[in-house]
């Protein structure tokens, strides 16, 4: 037990009654802090009215330290229970008092005894967004997967709760990251069906399984398609395609990789900029409907996943949308796997039967880098948008519809955006 305080007056060890407690107390109130004998007093003069609550319940669930000190002295038993199963340790937990935590576990309370409910500290802490109590109770061994029937574990409550910080705690502290609740879903399948991308993200890096379907024969990716969570839906196809590739290598896929930042989420990095403006202009101006699924097949993907990504409809241009999604999973998956993402996608179109915009991919520079002009003038070519260089000269290039009264056989034309000197 922790050493006690400096002020706490020596108390019989044999329980006293509440008013015999407080009388005594009053009699030393010079050792005591000033507010110690009011909180006791407030504690102990409704000791058992309330649920069964005895001074020391009440002194723990309302956060009273001193009092709670005061109380150890002369409590019998501290892993007592209240009419609804709950020791005074649970409730400075459900209270988030960390300190009168502490105070309690150090004179012996058992932090693994849940309420007749079944529900355990570190649930509720979980449940509540405690973090700090949350690390608290992980580094003293709390009991991560209490053995009861099937119900919502602290993983499964901190995602339904959007607590980030405490999903993090738990997973660093080998919570099982696959565990289920009474509808037989992972917390994986409750952050897909809210549509939380950080929480999904968070969960895949971390290596859930995939695979898990829920009572109903539904995995994550079929739940965030149900609710229309495009984003997520994408991740999630992501992860498949990523967690495939890995175990075609024979990799561990909760193994982090060494090479690469994996990340799930939508990609802006200024990196890949020309390859995504390419593929959004493959989409949305030469794909014709159906062809985009064509595509993706070739990619394998799996029919689970294009039907994932055809239930977000929005009319009937929605291939295109489709179509762009595919293309930038695809990508995700090329910029992982592939030394040079841009001759894979030449490579891929041509074999898809889209020579033309092949021929585009090919002219287009590497994600990064810049590409050496021939000639005196930017080229007229059909690119989407790049950076170039000629001489001391930067110029930046974007694909533009030309001007109605302007013929020409092409229906767009490369202008240069601006040059600057460079240094």
């Amino acid at each position: 037990m922790s050493s006690k305080p400096g002020w706490l007056p020596h108390l019989p060890s044999v329980r006293l009654d509440p008013w015999q407690l407080s009388h005594r107390l009053r009699g030393q109130r010079q050792q005591l802090p000033g507010s110690c004998v009011e909180d006791v007093e407030s504690t102990v003069g409704v000791s058992v009215l309330q649920e069964g609550n005895a001074a020391l319940h009440l002194a723990a669930k309302n956060g009273h330290s001193p009092a709670v000190w005061v109380l150890l002295t002369q409590w019998q038993e501290v892993n007592e229970t209240n009419e609804n199963g709950e020791t005074p340790f649970f409730l400075a937990v459900e209270g988030g008092h960390e300190e009168c935590s502490k105070v309690l576990l150090a004179a012996g309370s058992d932090i693994n005894i849940p309420n007749k409910l079944s529900i355990s500290a570190l649930q509720t802490a979980a449940r509540n967004g405690h973090a700090s109590l949350v690390s608290f109770l992980l580094s003293e061994n709390v009991d991560l997967h209490h053995k009861v029937e099937p119900k919502e574990s602290p993983l499964h409550l901190a995602v339904i709760n959007n607590h980030i910080t405490v999903v993090n705690s738990l997973i660093s502290a080998q919570h099982d990251i696959d565990v289920l609740n009474q509808r037989q879903q992972t917390p994986l399948h409750i952050a897909a069906d809210l549509g939380n991308v950080e929480l999904v993200e968070t969960l895949l890096k971390a290596g859930c399984d995939l695979k898990v379907v829920d009572k109903h024969g539904k995995t994550a990716l079929a739940l965030a398609a149900r609710s229309n969570h495009s984003l997520v839906v994408d991740m999630l196809i992501k992860a498949e395609r990523y967690c495939a590739w890995r175990e075609e290598r024979g990799e561990n896929v909760r193994d982090p990789p060494t090479s690469f930042t994996l990340t799930f989420k939508q990609d802006h990095s200024p990196e890949t900029r020309h390859i995504r403006s390419l593929l959004w202009d493959l989409a949305y101006h030469q794909l014709k409907a159906s062809e985009w699924q064509r595509q993706a097949r070739s990619w394998h993907f799996t029919d689970a996943q294009i039907r994932a990504i055809e239930e977000q409809w929005a009319g009937e241009e929605s291939f295109r949308e489709h179509g762009h999604r595919a293309l930038l999973i695809w990508l995700h998956g090329a910029l992982v796997t592939q030394a040079t993402p841009v001759k894979h996608l030449y490579e891929e179109l041509v074999h898809a039967g889209f020579p033309e915009l092949a021929a585009i991919a090919k002219s287009l520079p590497r994600p990064g880098s810049l590409a050496e002009l021939p000639g005196d003038v930017p080229p007229q070519d059909d690119v989407w948008m790049f950076t170039a260089k000629k001489g001391s000269t930067l110029w930046n290039f974007k694909k533009v519809n030309p001007p109605i009264d302007t013929p020409s056989p092409s229906s767009t034309r490369l202008h240069s955006m601006h040059s600057s000197n460079s240094s």
